[in-house]
């Protein structure tokens, strides 16, 4: 019992797939939503994560439909996570961002300087609290989590560039406060195998942003539209060092609004599949990943994710 529980355990944050991200340039601020994929954490011990994140926007789309596009962007991030176990059934996760966006213009007509737009910060903040509803255990080797929290406006959502308001998309944080709630379900097969399934999703209801700085106004207000996650995958491990997993990665979000009128080329839906390998050591891990889309629709013209490369590494801190 004693080396399935060990096993059982490794199995859970070793092949788990920790976080992946994705965004669309509609959205601002590091996609944390989407960084929502590990499960609660042991009671008295935590773990901590850091990511780098290489997403490249270079598509574009009408529709579901793919169009020449003049723009394209990079976007880099760095995401902390840093997990804790308070006890059997709750958990307290902190997530926080630093983001990198390089905007490219393919036009000949203009000169290099304005060809070319980066901008840079810290990103949005990210709490939330879990709860067990049935803890895993070797027996029925099943979990069910809940969770909810509150993301933080902690990045610049007002960076100018020669005295004007950059767009919505090339800002580190969003501006707003926003409500976010989460659900996990795991399931693994020990000893017939070494495999497990999972499903977790979230949504952010989000809050608004005096972006234009407009008090008493009608269109004081600027909403991202909310958004919904959902992941369902399964991993496998070896008796190697090697784990290996496979997400299918669901994105919805609704369209912008300001000063409560829909805002155009905003909000869709997107599908990605996302393989991914891990290298465990005693009391750290490795996790390569990759992210590319299979199905786009989105409201209006925009530039979206082509694909998205991450690399992770988490370490168990135990108190």
């Amino acid at each position: 019992m004693r080396v399935y529980a060990i096993l059982l355990i490794s199995i859970m944050f070793g092949s788990m797939p920790y976080p992946s991200y994705s965004q669309a340039c509609c959205s601002a601020g590091t996609p944390l939503l989407s960084s929502m994929d590990v499960s609660t954490t042991p009671a008295g011990s935590g773990h901590l994560a850091v990511t780098y994140v290489y997403n490249q926007l270079q598509d574009v789309f009408s529709g579901s439909e793919k169009i020449e596009g003049f723009r394209q962007r990079l976007s880099q991030s760095l995401i902390w996570e840093l997990s804790y176990g308070i006890n059997q059934r709750w958990s307290v996760t902190g997530i926080f961002s630093w983001q990198q966006q390089t905007r490219r213009l393919n036009s000949p007509n203009q000169q290099q300087s304005l060809n070319r737009l980066t901008t840079d910060g810290m990103g949005d903040a990210l709490i939330l609290i879990k709860y067990n509803i049935l803890p895993l255990n070797i027996i029925q080797q099943r979990q069910i989590a809940l969770g909810a929290g509150l993301k933080l406006p902690t990045g610049k959502s007002n960076l100018r560039d020669r005295g004007f308001l950059l767009p919505a998309d090339m800002q580190p944080g969003t501006g707003s406060w926003d409500g976010v709630f989460w659900a996990y379900l795991y399931q693994g097969f020990l000893p017939k195998i070494t495999a497990n399934i999972f499903l977790n999703t979230s949504f952010r209801l989000n809050g608004t942003n005096n972006r234009y700085g407009l008090e008493n106004s009608d269109f004081s207000g600027y909403r991202f539209g909310n958004e919904w996650v959902v992941n369902v995958g399964g991993a496998y491990r070896t008796l190697s060092r090697f784990d290996f997993s496979i997400v299918a990665r669901y994105r919805q979000t609704a369209m912008d609004e300001f000063g409560g009128v829909s805002v155009s080329n905003t909000g869709g839906r997107w599908l990605y599949v996302s393989p991914g390998v891990n290298l465990n050591f005693s009391q750290f891990s490795l996790r390569f990943s990759g992210e590319w889309p299979v199905y786009r629709k989105l409201n209006g013209v925009q530039l979206t994710t082509s694909y998205k490369l991450d690399a992770s590494i988490f370490y168990q801190l135990q108190f």
